[in-house]
């Protein structure tokens, strides 16, 4: 975090919750978020998640010129990282049960309907239009199997509903990929974008 490039003139300060489910240490977060004066922007990063040095500024970048302050809906901007399976796929969505978008290239801007919280940052001006909880683990899959405890859960795609259902937008920075670690195995496993997946390949070896 120490190496995050930001804007010139930015002040920064540091939230850090340890020892928490995910999705309260998220909740907790954004209450302490909000106790900060002139805080703009909250950006989650997750510990094993880290992002590029560039990230944030990146990401300020698409919310300073497409948020409300200049006319726009994006509240939310974010990186994409790769979940913890063989092969790795990409944490972006542009529906409900549609499963990971591939339809892209390494460094495109797009909007998506959810993203992974572990590099996302958010306007806080769009906590004004949630109730809370903003985040709550929930099954991946949505509809009747919302009950079943045999889908994976997740905190992120509930949050990236409710910013939808409150008529705001999303953007995915392809230019933005952190890796994610499995720090359980010894030495850690590292999940990135396979490298013949299409984001990855040049645009004319696709076909």
């Amino acid at each position: 975090m120490a190496t995050q490039i930001y804007p010139a003139n930015t002040s920064i300060a540091y939230i850090q919750v340890l020892g928490d489910t995910i999705a309260s240490a998220r909740n907790r977060c954004v209450e302490e978020a909000r106790k900060v004066e002139f805080a703009r922007y909250l950006w989650f990063v997750d510990d094993d998640t880290p992002p590029p040095r560039d990230a944030a500024n990146r990401l300020m970048y698409l919310l300073d010129n497409h948020g409300p302050s200049l006319g726009g809906k994006v509240m939310a901007a974010g990186g994409i990282y790769c979940n913890k399976s063989n092969p790795p796929t990409p944490h972006v969505f542009m529906g409900p049960n549609e499963g990971p978008f591939w339809n892209w290239k390494v460094g495109d801007v797009f909007k998506c309907w959810g993203l992974g919280t572990g590099c996302l940052m958010v306007n806080m001006e769009v906590f004004d239009y949630l109730e809370p909880p903003y985040f709550r683990t929930i099954p991946e899959t949505y509809g009747e199997a919302m009950d079943d405890p045999d889908h994976l859960a997740t905190d992120d795609l509930y949050f990236c509903q409710k910013v939808h259902d409150a008529g705001f937008e999303i953007v995915a920075d392809g230019a933005v990929l952190p890796q994610h670690w499995d720090v359980t195995k010894t030495p850690p496993l590292v999940y990135t974008l396979p490298k013949n997946s299409y984001p990855m390949l040049p645009k004319e070896e696709v076909a």
